[in-house]
Order: C-alpha cells, then structure tokens, then sequence
C-alpha cells in the first residue's frame, strides 16, 4: 500500500501527479541507502586504477620485497621469514586503504554531494557507512590477494581454523577503527 502526495501539495510543488512515498521500515530503507552508497564507492574501485593499484598491486609489491629484497635480513627465530613478515604487511596493507577512505569522504564533501543527499529523504550517516563497509571490503580483498600470493610464494600458516577467525576478527576490527577515524 503506498502513500501518495495530496493533490493539493503536488500542484504547489510544481508537479503534474502525485509522487509515491518509499515503502518499507525505516531499518529496510537505511540498509537500501548503505547499500547503495557501498556499491558507488566499489565502482569507483574498479574505475580507478590508482585505487586499484593501491588496494592490490602495492601490498602484494610490499610482499615480494619484503620477501626476496629483505629475506634474509632479520633473524626470526627459528620460523620462515614469509611468515613472520606477512602479519605485519596485512596492517600496512589495511593502513594504507584508509586513506582511500579519506579521500573519497574530502571528495564527497568537495563536489557538494554531500549537500545533495541532504535534500533527499535518506539516512544521515549512510556515506559514511557507504565508505566505511566499501573500506572493510577493499581491505579484506588486498588481504585475500596477499594470502594468495604469500602461498604461492611460501607462507605456510600453521593456526587453526580458530586462530583464522580471530586473526580475522582483530583485522576487521582494526580495519573498521581505522576507516572511521579516517
């Protein structure tokens, strides 16, 4: 069942019919505005290439530095080096997709889309959020690409599948500190 503008406030508006308001909750419609907005910031993923080259091409560059550049610099105690190194690059990989974060919030603000969405009947914060879970995503891709690499180039974890989720769990919580303090 939808709601429609009178009649009366239609003409005032200028309009020649009656436009029909959104159906659904307000929780369906925030997550319909989120939604939105985090598929836009993935687009804006894939069309651009210094994007691309940051969320995928320097960590896994950082990777193979690390690993055949420094190899052999560091005494590890007794582990491989690959898997000594590659924590601490998944928290330099995630560090450096922040700033994706920033620049997309300063460019949102610069053109004025910000003020647009203002105007529409939407939730408050949902750029933000648009950004923040588009952040998360980004990030974790750049980890699964380094993950791939780093097996192919020698990681060998020995955690279980227990030790992965926490792992996991501290990155997405690190992840999602990070974008929205950025």
């Amino acid at each position: 069942m939808t709601q429609t503008l009178t009649a009366e406030a239609a003409e005032l508006a200028g309009m020649s019919r009656a436009v029909p308001k959104a159906r659904g909750s307000r929780l369906s419609l925030a997550v319909a505005d989120c939604r939105v907005l985090v598929g836009r910031d993935l687009r804006h993923l894939v069309r651009n290439p210094e994007q691309l080259i940051q969320a995928f091409s320097l960590p896994v560059i950082l990777l193979l530095l690390f690993r055949y550049l420094l190899g052999g610099a560091i005494e590890t105690g007794g582990q491989s080096y690959i898997n000594y190194v590659i924590g601490g690059l998944f928290v330099i990989s995630v560090a450096f997709n922040s700033t994706t974060t920033v620049v997309g919030v300063t460019d949102d603000l610069g053109s004025g889309l910000v003020e647009r969405f203002r105007s529409m009947p939407m939730l408050v914060p949902a750029v933000l959020i648009g950004h923040v879970i588009s952040a998360v995503l980004r990030s974790f891709l750049s980890i699964a690409v380094m993950i791939g690499v780093g097996l192919a180039i020698g990681f060998r974890p020995h955690a279980s599948v227990t030790g992965w989720l926490g792992a996991l769990a501290m990155l997405l919580l690190f992840v999602t500190t990070l974008s929205w303090l950025a």
